[in-house]
């Protein structure tokens, strides 16, 4: 049997970069109507400014944060950008909005071109507070969802497909303290840059800060970062999505020997340590050759916390970044997988389930899961991790149709036929919602693929592996026929 022969096809708007623009943010007002900020951008997010009824003064600086944290986690994908919404004016727009705050995040979300809106809301001090984040697909857009199709020798096989429509996330609720929200290092990337004796742009300068130096974020008020410098200054610091970037303030090690460099941008290693646990990040660097970060040799619970010790500039990547909030991977996989960086993409599901653990609800892991699944599905020698994802996905939410129904795809694009596994996860699907459309167009297609022999020469594996099997599909497409499309508004080809 030839191998890879069935793979799946991406047919929704992906993204080809045929340029590449730098990676960026912006600001937007929480409004209609303006222009569109980072037109050039392949792909983009909305990250709106949190609802705040308790009026901590932190529904913006917590916008910018996760803004900043989603840029450095795309930092590798030329042409991806951010766009920060708040309302900087102090309008009062979003007192006004209130309940209608998700329609209008993601109304501004489909006017700017962006993939997804992330809103929340904030309860409780100045000090300490509790997070309930959203994210929304944006829907009705060439970004908005995705379909995939099994291909056979460059050529799509209708109906063997699954449709992906988008998705709201409910996330669980994360409680923070100030310091685990603001106090981190920041990367000027540009320069130079002002630091002011107070949090305005009329106030006296007290030095300048390049990419070079060493800022330490000790607090986010509005729109201006306290710092403090090297040498001791402190002071306010403007932020800026372009010039002023914000990296984790942990990362988690993958437990692996990495090489470990006197400078980001090195070529030459000064050797390589194991690294096991959470280690703080002291600072970080974009280039050319990637996002460096430099941190201690010994793991946070081992050290004083201060950056005393030994310390060495690690590639980013050799660890998992450990943001404020897990949704940050969950985004930045959807950004990914729309740029067909897919193992990247499964990478980064995989960094959301981790870090969201048992805290999150069932559903929304399980459709992590199927992310996941089928971003190893497009990537070289990673058949059989995707269909652990798919198994991972229906263990944890049974009652869910189409978890079966993607399992069974997965099952076809990995075996190259048609499994006794895939037979029996449509029979489950269609037993759960005979109105599944993922289910309903492999029954459909198995079907046609049974009795209409001309197909046989484009993909004869898939047929033969039905033969023998004829009850079984007959059983599926009876169960399938009690429910015609018309009852729900489909339109049978």
């Amino acid at each position: 049997m030839r191998r890879a022969a069935v793979r799946l096809l991406v047919l929704a708007a992906l993204v080809a970069v045929t340029w590449a623009p730098a990676w960026g943010g912006a600001p937007i007002g929480l409004r209609l109507g303006q222009r569109i900020a980072l037109p050039g951008s392949a792909v983009k997010t909305v990250v709106a400014e949190f609802l705040d009824p308790e009026d901590t003064k932190l529904g913006r600086p917590i916008a910018l944060v996760l803004g900043g944290e989603l840029l450095d986690a795309i930092s590798d994908l030329p042409g991806a950008g951010v766009l920060v919404g708040t309302d900087a004016e102090g309008a009062g727009i979003l007192r006004r909005l209130g309940g209608g705050y998700h329609r209008a995040a993601v109304a501004i979300a489909r006017e700017q071109g962006a993939i997804a809106a992330l809103w929340g809301t904030i309860e409780g001090t100045r000090d300490r507070v509790e997070l309930e984040s959203f994210v929304s697909q944006v829907p009705d857009t060439a970004l908005g969802g995705l379909k995939v199709e099994l291909e056979w020798a460059g050529r799509a096989v209708p109906g063997f497909s699954a449709t992906i429509p988008p998705r709201s996330f409910h996330l669980a609720s994360r409680t923070l303290t100030r310091d685990e929200l603001f106090a981190r290092p920041l990367a000027i990337l540009r320069g130079p840059r002002s630091v002011r004796s107070e949090p305005a742009r009329s106030a006296p300068a007290l030095g300048l800060v390049g990419p070079d130096d060493a800022v330490q974020g000790m607090d986010l008020q509005g729109g201006w970062w306290r710092v403090t410098l090297e040498n001791g200054t402190a002071g306010w610091l403007e932020h800026d999505e372009n010039d002023v970037r914000i990296p984790p303030r942990q990362m988690v090690a993958l437990g692996a020997k990495i090489p470990i460099y006197d400078r980001p941008g090195a070529t030459e290693p000064q050797g390589k340590r194991s690294f096991r646990g959470t280690y703080r990040v002291l600072a970080a660097r974009y280039t050319a050759r990637g996002t460096w970060v430099r941190v201690p040799l010994k793991p946070t619970n081992e050290t004083k916390g201060d950056g005393s010790g030994e310390t060495a500039w690690v590639p980013a990547a050799s660890f998992r970044a450990e943001y404020s909030l897990p949704v940050v991977h969950l985004i930045a996989g959807l950004y990914r997988y729309r740029m067909q960086r897919y193992s990247e993409a499964a990478r980064d599901f995989h960094a959301f389930i981790d870090a969201a653990g048992s805290a999150e609800d069932n559903v929304t892991l399980a459709v992590a899961y199927q992310l996941a699944g089928l971003s190893r599905l497009q990537g070289p020698a990673r058949d059989h991790d995707a269909l652990e994802d798919f198994r991972r996905s229906v263990e944890l939410t049974p009652f869910d149709a189409s978890a079966y129904a993607l399992r069974a795809l997965g099952g076809i694009t990995v075996a190259d036929e048609v499994p006794k596994t895939a037979i029996e996860d449509l029979n489950e699907a269609l037993r759960l919602d005979p109105r599944d459309p993922t289910a309903r167009d492999l029954v459909g297609a198995m079907q046609k693929l049974l009795s209409t022999p001309s197909v046989d020469a484009r993909i004869p594996q898939l047929e033969h592996s039905l033969r023998g099997r004829e009850k079984d599909v007959w059983i599926l497409q009876a169960r399938r026929e009690a429910y015609p499309d018309s009852a729900y508004g489909r339109v049978s080809k």
